[in-house]
C-alpha cells in the first residue's frame, strides 16, 4: 500500500508512528522542533505555543519544512499573533485569516480574543 485509508481503527495509530519515525530524522539539526512536533502533533493537528513571535516563527517554519519533506502538508497556519500572522504571510506559510473562531481539540478557541469557549 501507498496510502493510509482514511477511517480504519489502526489508522491515527499508524499516521503517528509514520510520522514519529519520520521527523525523528531531524533530531540532529533542529531538536527543539522535533520535540515540539512529538509533543504537540495530535493526529492532523499541531497545537503549540512560544515565548515569543521569532520563536513561534522558528518553530511553525520548521515544522513545515519539517513535514513537507515527508509528503506532509502542514496548512491553517492560526495564532493570536498579528505580527506572527504577518511572518506566515510574507514567508509563504500562512492566509494571514485570523477571524472566526476556529476548533482546537474539540473547543472552539476566537484567536482575535484568544479565547476558548
Amino acid at each position: 500500500m501507498k496510502r493510509l485509508p482514511f477511517g480504519c481503527k489502526t489508522s491515527a495509530f499508524i499516521l503517528s508512528a509514520v510520522i514519529k519515525h519520520h521527523i525523528k530524522k531531524f533530531e540532529s539539526g533542529k531538536l527543539n522542533s522535533v520535540e515540539m512536533l512529538n509533543s504537540a502533533l495530535y493526529v492532523d493537528d499541531l497545537y503549540f505555543g512560544a515565548d515569543s513571535v521569532s520563536e513561534a516563527f522558528a518553530l511553525s517554519s520548521d515544522a513545515v519544512s519539517i513535514l513537507k519533506s515527508g509528503g506532509f502538508n502542514l496548512r491553517k497556519l492560526r495564532s493570536n499573533s498579528c505580527e506572527l500572522g504577518e511572518l506566515w504571510v510574507e514567508n509563504g506559510l500562512g492566509e494571514g485569516e485570523r477571524a472566526g473562531v476556529v476548533k482546537v481539540l474539540g473547543l472552539n478557541w476566537s484567536p482575535d480574543r484568544d479565547v476558548l469557549s
